[in-house]
């Protein structure tokens, strides 16, 4: 299998994290965290606008989750899941870990702290920080 080295900066690799972890949550159900994951550019929307949306993504739920009720969704060990979503969140575990020790190399009680938990069928992903040489 080919593998891949990517050059990022913390900016980046949170985007990518970010990117991961909606896709994820939305193939378990999460469907409102689109509304969520915009709110910063959602928030010049009108109230009645973005309650609009939020009923707009809840109807579009209901057609493609319709064995899950109200804010329901599937747990990520879920069988139901496509693999990806499994993938996705493995890899999210890794790269949060990874920043936020580099950013507080004590560690901390956080999630983000917590030592991955594999869930997909692939290996964890490689995440190191770089020497900063700037």
């Amino acid at each position: 299998m080919n593998k891949y080295i990517l050059e990022l900066d913390e900016e980046q690799l949170k985007l990518i994290q970010s990117a991961l972890d909606l896709r994820s949550r939305i193939q378990m159900g999460q469907l409102e965290e689109l509304v969520d994951h915009f709110n910063g550019p959602l928030r010049h929307l009108e109230n009645e606008k973005l309650n609009n949306a939020k009923e707009k993504i809840q109807e579009v739920k209901e057609i493609l989750f319709p064995e899950l009720s109200g804010s329901a969704f599937y747990g990520i060990k879920n069988n139901s899941l496509p693999i990806e979503s499994q993938r996705a969140y493995d890899m999210v575990q890794v790269i949060r870990r990874e920043i936020a020790l580099k950013n507080k190399p004590q560690g901390g009680i956080t999630v983000d702290f917590d030592q991955p938990i594999r869930y997909s069928d692939k290996e964890f992903i490689k995440v190191s920080s770089l020497e900063d040489n700037s």
